[in-house]
């Protein structure tokens, strides 16, 4: 069995900004050119709430604004249950576990997000909440789940709006979710994959392209049956001067290659399972302030590589946040960076 337990969203960077969300507001023409999906089925995410069950009176439990904290959760979950486009009914268990409260800690939140057993050979393997939605089946053993810092240094606001001094609550929820989606790497830092054969790599990695110092190839070298047999040399994961990239046929047609977060020194849970672009929500970090609580084209277009048909939602189903955006885009807040 093999877990990912490195989405760690760090406190203090770049504002996140959200242009993009004006594509949105085109009432009447399908946002993004992907064609609607009639939803004969739907996805439904279940969350248990440890500090509910422990009763632990802070963050999900806390008698001010634990309702607001699970609701919240629960309004992204439904966001992403109706944008993925299924046609049997698909049921996703999640843990959110005992809100850590202790100040200083530079995370946001964190997604332990799981994979099936070893499977003794190289392949490519889907997220356990990525292989429920596509295929019915659940591979893992244990639980997925969530964690989302309560600090009191980590004000939250739970709504739409989110003013300059709190953190965006339902951002990192989209966030942290995605990457349940199979949004996640697990690329090791010499380049290896995991298993018993080093050769297994997750789905999202296929698309991970890297520079060998003439261009861009694919990180994970494959056989013409399209399995993992090698990768390129480790010191491209680190060469923060030509950035890895997402490189997917969807992400092509929205403009990509995406650069993804590189860093010297390699950071499991940072490097390679994000946006470098921080104005996405798949950015790795974010500042206080109001973040994107939808997915971009960017985004949507990641989700279509990672092998999942996209509905469009009836006009006005989406709650969109009007934001001055003349003013936003391009701007920075105070960043503390803790971790990168």
């Amino acid at each position: 069995m093999y877990n990912f337990a490195g989405s760690n969203t760090s406190k203090y960077r770049i504002a996140r900004a959200v242009k993009w969300m004006a594509l949105m507001l085109c009432v009447g023409s399908l946002p993004f050119g992907y064609s609607v999906v009639a939803q004969a089925a739907q996805i439904t995410f279940n969350f248990t709430y440890d500090d509910q069950v422990d009763s632990t009176g802070v963050g999900f439990d806390d008698a001010k604004n634990g309702a607001a904290a699970r609701g919240a959760l629960q309004a992204e979950a439904n966001y992403i249950a109706s944008v993925l486009a299924v046609n049997v009914n698909r049921t996703v268990n999640i843990e959110v576990l005992d809100s850590p409260t202790a100040n200083g800690d530079s995370n946001l939140a964190t997604a332990n997000v799981q994979y099936g057993p070893d499977p003794g050979k190289a392949m490519f393997l889907p997220t356990s909440a990525q292989s429920i939605i596509q295929t019915g089946v659940n591979p893992a053993t244990k639980a997925a789940t969530l964690e989302f810092n309560f600090a009191a240094d980590t004000p939250w606001q739970f709504g739409t709006t989110v003013d300059n001094t709190h953190f965006d609550f339902r951002s990192t929820a989209l966030h942290e979710l995605s990457h349940h989606l199979g949004w996640a790497s697990v690329i090791e830092s010499d380049g290896s994959g995991i298993g018993t054969s080093s050769l297994v790599y997750g789905v999202y990695d296929q698309f991970v392209s890297s520079y060998n110092g003439t261009n861009y190839v694919k990180f994970v070298t494959t056989d013409g049956s399209g399995k993992p047999t090698g990768h390129q040399a480790a010191a491209q994961l680190i060469d923060v001067a030509h950035h890895l990239k997402f490189d997917g046929p969807f992400s092509s047609d929205e403009g990509g290659p995406f650069d993804l977060t590189t860093l010297n020194p390699f950071k499991d849970g940072s490097s390679v399972s994000h946006f470098s672009n921080l104005v996405d929500v798949m950015g790795d970090s974010s500042a206080m302030g109001q973040g994107a609580q939808i997915y971009s084209p960017a985004d949507m277009s990641v989700l279509k590589d990672l092998g999942y048909q996209l509905s469009v939602p009836e006009p006005g189903s989406l709650t969109l946040v009007a934001l001055g955006v003349a003013t936003i885009v391009g701007a920075q807040r105070l960043r503390r960076f803790r971790g990168r």
